[in-house]
């Protein structure tokens, strides 16, 4: 999606950015599989990995037209939701 979504390779560079200074591993290089040595197994990898592409998906969504009425997470996808909302 990084090359046929602008959109949501947009906002992953924004989360890359935001986390660059926070973690001492490459979010994108995590997520687009060239840092083979940052496990996605390892929960501070996980989560944000998966806060990043749920924001990117939902900002994807939202810039192709469609507006959530309302939305819902669960566990740490609950920042990702009020992100969103």
């Amino acid at each position: 999606m990084m090359e046929s979504a602008p959109t949501f390779a947009d906002t992953m560079c924004l989360c890359h950015k935001a986390f660059e200074d926070l973690v001492d591993w490459s979010l994108l290089d995590t997520v687009q599989g060239s840092d083979t040595a940052t496990s996605p197994d390892r929960t501070e990898v996980a989560q944000p990995v998966l806060f990043a592409i749920t924001v990117s998906m939902a900002k994807q969504w939202q810039a192709l037209g469609m507006q959530p009425s309302a939305v819902l997470g669960n566990g740490f996808g609950e920042i990702a939701a009020a992100y969103i909302a």
